[in-house]
C-alpha cells in the first residue's frame, strides 16, 4: 500500500499546484468520469468468496484506520501480490459492495479487461487502492478523457494570465462591460428605449437608445391608440389606415386618385388635382379646378342627371348645348342682333295707301323675329302685315286709315337676328 500512496500524494500535489494560480475546486463536486474515494489506509477481507463474473461482494468489516467507514464509489485491490490479483470498483454501503466493475485495466484505470477478472476465495485480502483515481485524473488532465460535470470555483476570481480558466460570471461581465457603446460606425451595446424616449429622440451619437418590438405593431388597437408606438407596415408593405387621426384637417397639395367610392361628409377645399374613377359623395366642397375624364361615361351627376361631355375642345365662339338627356355638345354661340330698316314717309292722299318696309339681318345671322315701327301720324295708320320674307329679311306693310289731305305718315320695319 505504501508504494501506491506515495505516487498518489505526488500527483495530487502537482495537480493542486497547477490550479493554485486560479483557485481550488469545491471538494464535494465530482468532475468528469466517476472518481473513486481515496482514503489513506483501508484493509479487510472477503466474507464470502466471489466468482470472476460476480457483481456484488461482501466485506468482513468496514472501518477506516483512525475511525470512520467507507461509503460511495471506491476501488479495491483483491489478492494483491498473488497471481489472481485484481482491481475491483463498486459502491460501498455498509459491508456490501455492489455494481462491481471487474478486471480494471492497469493502463487507464477505467476499462474492464476480461483477462484481469478472477475468482477470489473467502478470506481473500481486500485493500483500498488509489490507482484508478490517479489514472482517471491523468486522463482528464491530459485531454484523453472529458470532465462530465461542471468545474466550479470556490469563490469568484479575476484571471490575470492568458492561460487562466475564466468563470461564467467573468464571461458574462466581459460580454457587457467589455463591449463599447454602439454608434453609427462601431458595433456595440445599446440600451432599450422607453416609449417616451422613442418619441423624444432621446440620446446622442454614442448613447443612442435601441427601439424595441414591445412598442411596435402593424395593426394599432387597444393601448397603441393611446400610447406611443412604432408603426410597422403590414404584410402587403402598406401602413394600416388606423395610424391616422381622422378628426384632424389635412391639406392635400399633390395629385390624388381615388379608385373606390369616396364619401366626403365635411366641408372640403380642393386646390390640387382631384381624380376619382368611382362614385364620389361630397358635402360643401370648394374646388379650384375640377377635371372630368372624357373616356368615362357620364362622369358628372347633377340633380339626378348624368352628363356626358364632348371628347374634344371647340372654337371660342361655341357653347355647350344639351340634348335634353344629359348629352352635351358644342354649338355656335348665338348672338342676338336687332336691325331696324329704313323709316320713310308716305303721302296719305288717296286713302288706304300702303307702304312696305324691310329690315335685313347682317351676314352670318338669320332672322328669328321682327315687326314694324312708326315715327309720325301713327294714329292715321296701322300695321297691315309683319312677317319674315326670307331667312335674313323681315317685312312690315303699313296702311293709311285716312283719306284726302296732303299729310303723310312715317313708318319702318325691324328684324331680330341671331348668329348661325
Amino acid at each position: 500500500m505504501k508504494n501506491l500512496i506515495t505516487p498518489t500524494a505526488i500527483f495530487l500535489t502537482a495537480l493542486i499546484l497547477t490550479f493554485s494560480g486560479v483557485s481550488y475546486f469545491k471538494t464535494q463536486r465530482s468532475v468528469g468520469i466517476a472518481l473513486p474515494q481515496a482514503v489513506g489506509v483501508f484493509e479487510t477481507s472477503l466474507q464470502t468468496g466471489i466468482t470472476s463474473t460476480a457483481t456484488t461482494m461482501t466485506l468482513t468489516a468496514n472501518s477506516i484506520r483512525g475511525g470512520g467507514s467507507l461509503s460511495g464509489f471506491n476501488c479495491f485491490s483483491a489478492d494483491e501480490g498473488n497471481s489472481n490479483a485484481e482491481v475491483i470498483c463498486g459502491t460501498v454501503s455498509g459491508t456490501t459492495v455492489s455494481g462491481l466493475t471487474r478486471g480494471i485495466s492497469y493502463e487507464d484505470g477505467e476499462t474492464e479487461v476480461a483477462g484481469n477478472k478472477y475468482s477470489h476465495r473467502r478470506g481473500a485480502s481486500i485493500k483500498i487502492t488509489d490507482f484508478p483515481i490517479i489514472q482517471r485524473l491523468k486522463a482528464q488532465n491530459n485531454g484523453d478523457s472529458t470532465f462530465v460535470n461542471q468545474l466550479q470555483y470556490e469563490s469568484y476570481l479575476t484571471p490575470t494570465d492568458d492561460a487562466d480558466i475564466i468563470s461564467k460570471k467573468y464571461a458574462d461581465d466581459l460580454a457587457i462591460a467589455g463591449s463599447p457603446d454602439g454608434t453609427f460606425t462601431v458595433k456595440g451595446i445599446y440600451e432599450q428605449s422607453t416609449q417616451i424616449e422613442m418619441a423624444s429622440s432621446t440620446g446622442a451619437v454614442g448613447s443612442q437608445k435601441a427601439l424595441t418590438s414591445l412598442y411596435a405593431t402593424s395593426t394599432p388597437s387597444g393601448d397603441s391608440y393611446s400610447g406611443l408606438f412604432l408603426p410597422v407596415s403590414q404584410n402587403n408593405g402598406l401602413l394600416h389606415q388606423d395610424w391616422l387621426d381622422y378628426s384632424l384637417p389635412y391639406t392635400w397639395t399633390g395629385a390624388h386618385i381615388f379608385s373606390s367610392t369616396v364619401d366626403i361628409s365635411g366641408a372640403t377645399t380642393l386646390t390640387g388635382l382631384f381624380s376619382s374613377s368611382a362614385t364620389s359623395t361630397m358635402a360643401t366642397t370648394t374646388v379650384t379646378k375640377f377635371t372630368a375624364s372624357a373616356d368615362t361615361a357620364n362622369p358628372i351627376y347633377l340633380n339626378g342627371i348624368d352628363y356626358t361631355f364632348p371628347a374634344t375642345e371647340s372654337a371660342s365662339s361655341t357653347v355647350l348645348s344639351t340634348d335634353g338627356s344629359g348629352g352635351l355638345s358644342w354649338i355656335a354661340n348665338q348672338v342676338i342682333t336687332i336691325v331696324t330698316g329704313t323709316v320713310d314717309g308716305t303721302d296719305m292722299n288717296g286713302g288706304n295707301a300702303e307702304a312696305t318696309r324691310t329690315a335685313t339681318c347682317p351676314a352670318g345671322t338669320k332672322v328669328v323675329g321682327g315687326g314694324g315701327t312708326c315715327a309720325s301720324n301713327c294714329n292715321s295708320s296701322w300695321l297691315l302685315k309683319s312677317y319674315p320674307s326670307s331667312t335674313t329679311v323681315w317685312t312690315a306693310t303699313w296702311q293709311a286709315t285716312a283719306t284726302g289731305g296732303s299729310a303723310s305718315f312715317t313708318a319702318g320695319a325691324y328684324a331680330v337676328c341671331i348668329s348661325q
